[in-house]
């Protein structure tokens, strides 16, 4: 009986051995084609002021400020302060709601063009955003004030062409 169980044993030993070399075996080869792949990408490092804002790239969620070194494959991408639901839906609005709404729509994405960057990430390479809040949500007065300087320009010009137009007739 004892001889049984100590053979038992040793075959157990055996298992384990085969089980944990199966396991660094297997871990190995996952590593290194993990390491390929992670060689070809690039990596992206976004900071905010405040912290903690959530970030998206090309419309996926990848994180809250601050992101350090996030791998990512190589190319050129969109960054932003707003997901793709967000924007379509203020599309949406501007597209099709009342003059109300396209108007709030309108100095919202002139808040998103203000949070939406370009970034390149190559190979190898760190790349690095910033995004001020202050500054993103000082955008749509910078829209108003531009705004308002161009119909006040269409309303001068205007108002000097009828001037013109009322002397010559009167003066003929």
């Amino acid at each position: 009986m004892k001889t049984h169980k100590k053979i038992t044993w040793i075959h157990n030993i055996g298992e384990t051995r085969t089980k944990l070399f199966l396991f660094i075996v297997i871990g190995s080869i996952i590593f290194c084609f993990q390491s390929r792949v992670d060689a070809d990408n690039g990596f992206l490092s976004v900071y905010s002021d405040p912290r903690g804002i959530r970030i998206y790239l090309d419309g996926e969620f990848i994180g809250i400020t601050p992101i350090q070194k996030y791998s990512y494959k190589p190319g050129e991408y969109s960054i932003s302060i707003f997901s793709s639901d967000t924007l379509e839906l203020k599309y949406w609005q501007f597209a099709s709601g009342s003059i109300g709404s396209r108007l709030s729509a309108l100095w919202y994405l002139s808040k998103a063009g203000a949070a939406t960057k370009r970034v390149k990430i190559s190979s190898n390479q760190h790349s690095e955003v910033f995004f001020s809040l202050p500054k993103i949500n000082r955008a749509p007065t910078k829209i108003k004030i531009a705004t308002a300087c161009c119909l006040g320009t269409v309303f001068s010009v205007a108002f000097l062409i009828g001037f013109l137009v009322a002397n010559f007739k009167s003066t003929n």
